[in-house]
C-alpha cells in the first residue's frame, strides 16, 4: 500500500496471495523491511512467482523428501529453482543501476504517462512518435541502461509506437488515452525476456582446468577429459567412481561462451565467430547455421518468414502485418527465409556470402547493435548510438563491413 501511495506500479497480479509474494521477493533478494526502496522491484518477484520451470529442466524429490531440480544435458542437481537464480540477477543488476544512475522510480507510473501522452500528441501533429529524447527518459524511468542494454532500448522505443498506434485512433473518438500501467508491463515482460527467459545457461567449466569447458561429471565435480585424467593421477578415488557425459554447445574459440551458430562443424558465439573470420576470412563463404533458428522480432516464438532489407527486421509474416500494415508490400524489399536459414529474392537464392553478411547484420541490429533508426520531423530516417549518444545519417549497419 505505501509503494502504491507512492505512484508505483508494484506488481501485475493482485491475486497472489502477500505472504507467497513476500516469500518469493526474499528468495531472490528482495527485502522492503531491510530496504525500502526494494519495494519498487517487487513487480520481478511477481514474474518469479509465476515463471514455469525450464523445459531443459526437471523437477524431482532429493533423498530427504524435499524438491530438487536436475538438468539431464549438463548432469546439474540444485536445490533452488533454476530461474529464481536468474531473477535475483536481475534484481541485483537492476538495483544497482537505480543506485547509480539515482534513476527516479518514485511516481514512475505518472511520469511514464506524461511521457506516452507526449508521444501521442506528436503523433496527432502527423511527427514521429518517439524522439530519441523520450526514448531515453522513458528508458531510465523503467531501469533499462541504454548505454549497454540494446535490445532493450530497442523494446523501448517500439513499444512506444505500438502504444501510440493503438491509442491514436482511442484518443480521436473518444478523448482518452491508454492506461501507461499496460506499456510499463509490456517492458517488464521484455525486460523478464532478455534477463531470464532467453539467457542462456551459463557454461559449466572444469574445476581443475579452469578455463577449458566440462565434458564429464565424476563425483558431483565436473571436468574437462583432460582434467579429469589430471584428477586420476592426483587423487586414486576418482579411478573408481562413475562418470556421465555433460552436453555443453560451447563456443570453439572463447570457451566460457554458449555457441550460437554452427560452421561446417564448428560451433561458434557471435563473438567468437567474429574473431575466427579475422583469421580466416573465407569462413564467410560457408553457410552459418543459427543455432534455434532465425526469430521475429516482435513474435519470438515464431520463426522469421521474411528479412525486411530496408529496416534489417527478421519478421513473421503476422510480425510484418502487425508492423507494416499501412504500407503496401510493394513498397518494401523483402527477402524470404526457408526452412534451413538461407535468403532468396525473386525466387533466386542470394550467395551464401552475401547472405551472411546481411544476416549477420540483421541480427546485430535486432539483438545488439547500438544504432537505432529514428526519423526526423521531416520524416527522414536516421541513426541514433545508444552508447555514444550521436547521430548519423547513413545507416550505420550497412556502411559497415
Amino acid at each position: 500500500e505505501w509503494a502504491r501511495e507512492m505512484g508505483q506500479a508494484v506488481t501485475n497480479n493482485q491475486d497472489i496471495p502477500p505472504e507467497q509474494l513476500k516469500a518469493v521477493a526474499a528468495s531472490i533478494g528482495i527485502v522492503p523491511e531491510r530496504d525500502p526502496r526494494s519495494v519498487y522491484f517487487m513487480w520481478i518477484a511477481d514474474f518469479a512467482f509465476t515463471a514455469s520451470l525450464p523445459d531443459s529442466w526437471i523437477e524431482l524429490e532429493d533423498d530427504n523428501g524435499g524438491i530438487a531440480y536436475y538438468n539431464p544435458k549438463l548432469k546439474k542437481v540444485q536445490k533452488t529453482h533454476p530461474v529464481l537464480d536468474k531473477f535475483q540477477a536481475m534484481y541485483e543488476k537492476q538495483k544497482a543501476f537505480m543506485e547509480r544512475a539515482n534513476t527516479p522510480l518514485e511516481k514512475m507510473e505518472a511520469n511514464v504517462g506524461a511521457l506516452l501522452n507526449e508521444s501521442l500528441n506528436r503523433a496527432h501533429r502527423e511527427l514521429p512518435a518517439v524522439t530519441p529524447e523520450i526514448m531515453e527518459q522513458v528508458a531510465l524511468l523503467m531501469n533499462v541502461n541504454t548505454s549497454v542494454e540494446y535490445a532493450l532500448a530497442r523494446a523501448v522505443k517500439n513499444e512506444i509506437d505500438l502504444f501510440v498506434e493503438a491509442q491514436y485512433d482511442k484518443t480521436a473518438a473518444l478523448g482518452t488515452s491508454g492506461d501507461p500501467l499496460d506499456f510499463i508491463n509490456s517492458i517488464r515482460k521484455e525486460q523478464v525476456t532478455v534477463d531470464v527467459t532467453s539467457k542462456p545457461e551459463d557454461v559449466i567449466m572444469c574445476s581443475h582446468f579452469e578455463d577449458r569447458p566440462a565434458t564429464l561429471k565424476c563425483n558431483h565435480d565436473f571436468f574437462s577429459r583432460e582434467g579429469l585424467e589430471a584428477m586420476k593421477k592426483m587423487s586414486k578415488r576418482y579411478k573408481s567412481f562413475p562418470t556421465e557425459e555433460v552436453e555443453q554447445l560451447v563456443c570453439s574459440v572463447f570457451h566460457n561462451r554458449v555457441a550460437t551458430c554452427e560452421v561446417d562443424g564448428v560451433w561458434y558465439s557471435d563473438e567468437g565467430y567474429e574473431e575466427a573470420l579475422k583469421k580466416n576470412p573465407g569462413l564467410r563463404r560457408i553457410f552459418k547455421r543459427i543455432l534455434g533458428g532465425l526469430k521475429c522480432s516482435e513474435y519470438p516464438s515464431r520463426k522469421a518468414d521474411v528479412l525486411v532489407e530496408d529496416t534489417l527486421d527478421f519478421l513473421s509474416w503476422e510480425g510484418f502485418y502487425k508492423l507494416y500494415r499501412r504500407r503496401g508490400v510493394e513498397n518494401m524489399s523483402l527477402l524470404y527465409i526457408d526452412a534451413q536459414g538461407n535468403l532468396s529474392s525473386n525466387g533466386e537464392l542470394l550467395p551464401v556470402e552475401e547472405a551472411s553478411s546481411l544476416i549477420d547484420k540483421a541480427r546485430y541490429a535486432t539483438e545488439g547493435g547500438p544504432w537505432l533508426a529514428f526519423r526526423d520531423d521531416q520524416m527522414n530516417a536516421y541513426w541514433y548510438h545508444l552508447a555514444d549518444k550521436v547521430t548519423t545519417t547513413v545507416n550505420p549497419y550497412f556502411a559497415s563491413s
